[in-house]
């Protein structure tokens, strides 16, 4: 605030502190004074609200910055860029099958299930291990077929052998 604002501040409250102590002091005569009085008072309190007025207007040309106290806002420049948005959507749900499905290895050949590895009401992927069948029967004919793979390795054997032989035999 200026000193000018400060002065005037003080002069108006002395003026009002005046008008006040000169009607309490004015309540203790009598009526008929106490009514003239008032009206003097009235009127010197009247004077003095033009007087400010005047003054406010005085301060307002000279300082514009001293009747408004606003706050100062903040402002914050950002420039704007192309970013990436990725935005993941949860969801719960449930699957109730309609028909029964048999399911089966991809070689066709069925087994007991050994292991079941999910309850019901679990949550399941795609590609999750969901049981584990017994691979006896799968085992049993993996072992017949690498016998037959060795039985025809050595009948190869034998008949490269003999054809060796009869090569050297005719030449």
């Amino acid at each position: 605030m200026t000193t000018k604002f400060k002065y005037m501040q003080r002069i108006l409250k002395a003026s009002l502190v005046a008008a006040f102590v000169l009607t309490m002091a004015a309540c203790g005569s009598s009526s008929k004074d106490n009514n003239a009085s008032l009206t003097d008072k009235k009127a010197a309190l009247e004077k003095l609200k033009d007087q400010q007025k005047k003054l406010e207007a005085d301060i307002a040309k000279i300082d514009t910055a001293a009747g408004k106290a606003e706050k100062e806002k903040l402002v914050a420049l950002a420039t704007i860029a192309p970013e990436s948005f990725t935005h993941y959507l949860d969801l719960q749900g449930k699957i109730e099958s309609q028909n029964t499905s048999y399911i089966a290895p991809r070689n066709g050949t069925g087994g007991v299930v050994k292991q079941v590895l999910v309850k019901r009401g679990d949550n399941v992927r795609k590609g999750q291990l969901l049981l584990k069948l017994d691979d006896v029967i799968a085992r049993q004919s993996l072992v017949t077929a690498q016998q037959g793979l060795e039985t025809i390795k050595t009948q190869l054997s034998y008949a490269q052998d003999l054809y060796r032989r009869q090569k050297k035999a005719v030449f």
